[in-house]
């Protein structure tokens, strides 16, 4: 009778533990299939929670000064608000206009092999290159080739482009820019006849890079711009959602260990918490006196105070980045 028991009870316990890993194995599957349907959102997400994680101490700090905690996260929340819409104005200023974009890829697609040219070595006295050029010269040059693909006029933009020339355009077309346009199209007579670059460029216009007659897609770049909102419009959600939390998601996993080792984790967490607080806001208050110094020194130099802010930007925001982020700086 009890050898009956027995068996009885192992099998119940394993048909329960069966059931656990099949619950599990579901959870799982279902919790990858939400990560991967909302992947667009994790970015935003993860964004929003580092900045309310920065801003805590500020919260903390203005709270002890007498500030109630919603008039406190309410003006942090605007001040971020401000600053993210005088960004959209800045962006908005410096973006051109359809002459100054066809203006603006001349002057790039020059510039790009000028430069190579230039670090390479490859100048009519010595085609053969220097030292950089025999290094990786020869890998990078398919590289440049594809890039050099990317930013040649497309045959609309050329008709448009002698329109300019004819004085159909708001403002003169500049010298340095014609004299830019004749190195272009001399270099195109030696482009068209590579297989390779024709290639390259109807492969890049396929992945919706460039247009299909091979210039950047600017004609899709609202909707580029209203898709990324609507991305990130989670970020200040996320950002609000913890800094209203009060320690509660904090004290909801703290719950589930166990007691034997509650007074470690918490020690652990403590610990943790401070070290890497306390370097995410060293990270950015640099990042932020890096951004100010190079406005500063932009502005003293007379560069054009929207240019200015935006190259300011992405030097703070780059500098983030351990070793690559100064040098991109």
């Amino acid at each position: 009778m009890s050898r009956s028991v027995n068996l009885d009870l192992q099998l119940r316990q394993r048909r329960s533990q069966l059931l656990y890993l099949i619950a599990t194995i579901i959870a799982l599957i279902g919790a990858m299939v939400a990560l991967w349907s909302l992947r667009k959102f994790i970015l935003p997400s993860c964004a929003g929670a580092l900045a309310a994680y920065v801003c805590l101490p500020l919260i903390t700090y203005l709270r002890k000064k007498g500030w109630s905690q919603l008039w406190a996260i309410l003006c942090l929340f605007a001040l971020f608000t401000l600053t993210f819409l005088s960004f959209l104005g800045l962006v908005s200023n410096v973006l051109p206009d359809e002459q100054g974009e066809i203006e603006l890829q001349i002057r790039l697609r020059y510039k790009v092999d000028e430069k190579f040219r230039q670090v390479m070595g490859l100048h009519p006295a010595s085609s053969q290159g220097n030292l950089f050029y025999s290094l990786v010269g020869r890998e990078m040059r398919p590289f440049i080739d594809d890039l050099d693909g990317m930013l040649r006029l497309s045959q609309a933009d050329q008709d448009l482009y002698m329109l300019l020339l004819a004085g159909d355009g708001e403002r003169p077309v500049s010298d340095t820019t014609r004299h830019y346009q004749q190195a272009n199209e001399q270099r195109d007579s030696t482009a068209d006849s590579q297989p390779q670059l024709q290639a390259s460029t109807r492969e890049l216009a396929s992945q919706g890079v460039v247009g299909s007659s091979g210039h950047f897609g600017n004609s899709r770049f609202l909707s580029v711009v209203l898709e990324l909102l609507s991305r990130w419009v989670v970020m200040p959600l996320v950002f609000l959602i913890l800094l209203f939390d009060n320690g509660v998601i904090k004290r909801f996993f703290v719950r589930l260990v166990p007691n034997t080792y509650f007074e470690v984790t918490l020690t652990v967490i403590d610990k943790v918490n401070g070290a890497v607080g306390d370097y995410l806001r060293g990270t950015a208050l640099q990042s932020l006196l890096v951004g100010l110094s190079f406005l500063l020194l932009f502005i003293l130099i007379g560069v054009q105070y929207q240019w200015a802010v935006l190259m300011a930007l992405i030097a703070g925001v780059a500098n983030a980045i351990p070793f690559l982020g100064p040098a991109i700086g």
